[in-house]
Order: structure tokens, then sequence, then C-alpha cells
């Protein structure tokens, strides 16, 4: 094999490997942490960051999360929910106290057919920033329960 071609395989395989890395790195941005029934984790919101926490839910089963502020912290939390299809979930008629320093998911049913990860992620509304705690609350289906499956 000539010299040129031996340098163009080089590249070739440098540009693959700079493309994989590039791809995983994308899909381990979209990756959060993982919530389940009753964590409560803390964590804080610098400015401009977004913080992402992942809830393996079943169709049927019930979901609740709350999210406050650091007692003294100038964070207003500002939540969107995404289905596991990445889509974002409109939570207009279920986020309760949106702009105030402890907004709520109200309790609500998964939708039939949105069975897997569904993402909570967590910004400071205004570049308002600080430290704050998650809590989940994630109710099982019967019908999951009683078949012991594993989500």
């Amino acid at each position: 094999m000539s010299h040129g071609r031996v340098l163009s395989a080089l590249r070739a395989l440098a540009c693959a490997a700079v493309l994989a890395l590039t791809s995983a790195s994308t899909l381990a941005a979209d990756q959060g942490v993982l919530l389940r029934d009753g964590d409560r984790l803390t964590a804080e919101i610098l400015p401009g960051d977004e913080d992402a926490f992942d809830l393996n839910v079943a169709e049927g089963g019930e979901l609740r999360i709350t999210v406050a502020a650091a007692r003294g912290s100038s964070l207003i939390p500002e939540l969107r929910l995404h289905q596991p299809s990445g889509a974002e979930f409109d939570t207009a008629l279920l986020i309760d106290r949106m702009g105030t320093a402890a907004p709520r998911v109200h309790r609500f049913a998964i939708p039939a057919g949105q069975t897997g990860r569904w993402q909570l992620r967590v910004t400071g509304a205004g570049g308002t920033a600080g430290p704050y705690s998650v809590t989940a609350r994630i109710r099982v289906p019967h019908a999951v329960r009683s078949r012991r499956l594993m989500l």
C-alpha cells in the first residue's frame, strides 16, 4: 500500500472516531440522573444550566414530582417534562406554583402507549440560580406490580 493511501486511510479512521465520540457524547447529554420512587436528590442550577432527571414509568402508572429551591436560594425553578419519544409533554394544567421557589407536577396517570423513560428538565427562570431538591413519587400500575416486572 502506498504512503498516500495509508495517510488517507488513517484520516478516514480519525474522522470516524471523532464522529463516534461526538455521537456518544450527544447521547450521554440526553441522559439524566435516574430518579426512583421516593428519591429526594439535591442539586444546583448555575446560570444558563439545565439539569435532567430520568423516571422510568409504565402506562397507567402515576407520577408526582416536587422541586424546591433551598432556603435562601434565589432560584426560581422552571420545569419541563418530556415523554419517552422526546417530545415535550404539555404540563400547563399539571404544574402548580410555577414561578415560585417550589413548583410541583401534580400526580397524573401516564397515558397509554407512553411506557418508558420520562425526563424532567429543570432550569432557573429568568437566569436565577442556586441549590434545590427534587422529589419523585412513582406509582407502578397494578398489572406491572402483580407480574413483578422491572422497568
